[in-house]
């Protein structure tokens, strides 16, 4: 199935707290900590068996989030950054 038709089965009723899903891919994330601001950055390669020989492998998408320190009595408010490469099958929410 297409990632664009997988799309139109996105139901904001369901999984209400998910921002981001990427269940199509392979790669990592990196998370950078500290007292004002937690940053995490997904990257998403090609599909290992797809891999050239020698080199790095492509990167299919990447994208990133931030939460600024917050006082308690105003909650966290995540920061959605710019998704680069082709969107990913499970969506990303504003």
């Amino acid at each position: 199935m297409p990632a664009n038709d997988a799309a139109r089965f996105d139901n904001d009723a369901v999984n209400r707290h998910l921002i981001y899903t990427d269940a199509d891919a392979h790669g990592c994330f990196t998370m950078r900590v500290n007292a004002d601001r937690c940053e995490v950055e997904f990257i998403t390669i090609q599909t290992p068996v797809e891999l050239p020989a020698e080199g790095e492998a492509p990167v299919r998408r990447r994208v990133r989030f931030s939460v600024d320190a917050w006082i308690n009595n105003e909650g966290p408010v995540l920061k959605t950054g710019e998704l680069k490469g082709e969107p990913p099958i499970g969506g990303l929410r504003s």
